[in-house]
């Protein structure tokens, strides 16, 4: 694909889309919504991505539904981490949203840690999800947290984290045409994809890249603890609404499949769907298909 005719990310969003700008949780969120009198979802991304990252998806959603995609605090145009970062803020935030925009029971779509966002929610708050819907969720022991006590993980982990951060605070600077070209030229070296995935399309590829240059890098300077998530599974159980937890290719081994055996083997009205031989981001690239292919069936059976 040739890269240098791929659009900025405002001339790949709807017309007819809203943007908007909410306080809810006492924080300022951003958010894009296809609108409509139609069933809410909520479409909650991951780690240093932005509401615009599902836009592909949203584009599939918005006949049937009204499509609603925040930005998470501290990512793309919602406010940063100044009065606080966790998992069980995120939820909170979330909640504050659905209220605040008056949404009636809205369907959760989670991706990553916006899954965890979706889990968590929906356990402490019952009744106002419609349904839960939790994309390749982190599912194994976290790896150590970038940015917290980076001092005691070696010279050569220091080294990387400088060099990563200096490249993430240089494409704030770049053009749309030179962030893409610098995606493509590594690409796949670094993403989270199989090694022979193909470049994605323009729908799925800029706001991905987009997300990077939007995100609050104060974020690592508060050296928040984000990564162990996986105390989202002991809740779990507490969900009542239908569950769909999608899991990719890339994770795999014994402790993933046992934490997806806990997920199973305790929530009262789940489906587990496995998509062999994806990326982390499922919904992207070839894969695309296939997993609204999945999405669209539990929407239809569990209504």
């Amino acid at each position: 694909m040739n890269v240098e005719n791929y659009r900025p990310i405002h001339e790949l969003v709807p017309p007819t889309w809203t943007e908007g700008d909410i306080l809810a949780n006492s924080i300022h969120q951003h958010y894009y919504r296809t609108g409509g009198a139609k069933p809410p979802i909520v479409l909650l991304h991951g780690f240093m991505m932005v509401g615009l990252t599902w836009l592909r998806v949203a584009k599939a959603l918005q006949r049937e539904y009204d499509v609603i995609m925040p930005d998470a605090r501290s990512h793309g145009r919602s406010a940063g981490p100044e009065s606080g970062f966790s998992p069980q803020i995120l939820a909170s935030d979330v909640v504050a949203l659905i209220h605040t925009l008056g949404l009636e029971r809205p369907i959760l779509l989670g991706h990553s840690n916006g899954a965890v966002t979706a889990a968590r929610l929906a356990a402490t708050e019952p009744g106002l999800a419609r349904a839960a819907i939790l994309v390749d969720p982190p599912l194994q022991a976290p790896r150590p947290p970038a940015g917290e006590q980076a001092g005691e993980q070696g010279g050569d982990f220091n080294d990387w984290f400088s060099g990563w951060l200096a490249w993430l605070q240089g494409l704030k600077s770049q053009t749309h045409a030179e962030r893409v070209a610098a995606f493509a030229a590594s690409w796949p070296h670094g993403q989270p994809v199989p090694p022979d995935e193909p470049l994605w399309p323009e729908e799925d590829l800029v706001p991905f890249v987009e997300a990077h240059a939007l995100f609050n890098l104060d974020l690592f300077q508060q050296g928040v603890a984000y990564w162990s998530l996986n105390d989202y599974l002991e809740i779990v159980p507490q969900i009542t609404c239908p569950i769909l937890l999608i899991t990719s290719g890339i994770q795999a081994g014994e402790r993933v499949e046992a934490s997806v055996q806990r997920l199973v083997s305790s929530w009262q009205n789940g489906r587990h769907v496995p998509m062999p031989g994806t990326g982390h981001m499922v919904s992207h690239g070839r894969s695309h298909d296939d997993f609204m292919a999945v999405l669209t069936n539990f929407l239809a059976t569990s209504n």
